[in-house]
């Protein structure tokens, strides 16, 4: 099965804010690839986001030491809100988590949801976050 991502990026808003001038009027787009990703595992999941990472430099352009200091600006702002936007339209719950640092997922399951850190069975419990257990804190995030 091939999944892909369809990555545009308003590329024409940052170089707005650049050069008035020069703005483009069409956004700039990359096609992202994950259909040989196992995005609900945590390697696979830190994958694509490395490549929309990578889409994002290739559109807002990388700081190569020959741009000024507010063009470099904008472009690591355009990367920063690009790669932010492209993990959200994935819609994956492992990626996203993984992006924001979460390291976990909550996943919905009809009216509950689950999650590891309150499965006893699961590799990823916390009994402090369980209210069910006698070591349950509930200043603990």
């Amino acid at each position: 099965m091939s999944r892909s991502l369809h990555f545009a990026i308003a590329s024409a808003v940052a170089l707005a804010c650049a050069a008035p001038a020069i703005a483009q009027t069409q956004p700039e787009e990359r096609l992202v690839t994950y259909g040989d990703l196992n995005v609900n595992s945590a390697a696979g999941a830190d994958a694509l986001i490395r490549r929309i990472n990578n889409a994002s430099e290739q559109v807002c352009g990388v700081n190569d030491g020959r741009t000024n200091a507010r063009q470099a600006i904008i472009n690591r702002n355009c990367e920063a809100d690009a790669t932010a936007n492209g993990v959200s339209d994935t819609g994956n719950r492992v990626v996203i988590a993984r992006y924001h640092g979460t390291g976990y997922a909550v996943i919905d399951e009809g009216d509950g949801y689950y999650d590891p850190r309150l499965d006893p069975a699961a590799s990823s419990y916390d009994a402090r976050l369980d209210p069910y257990s006698p070591y349950y804190n509930p200043s603990v995030q």
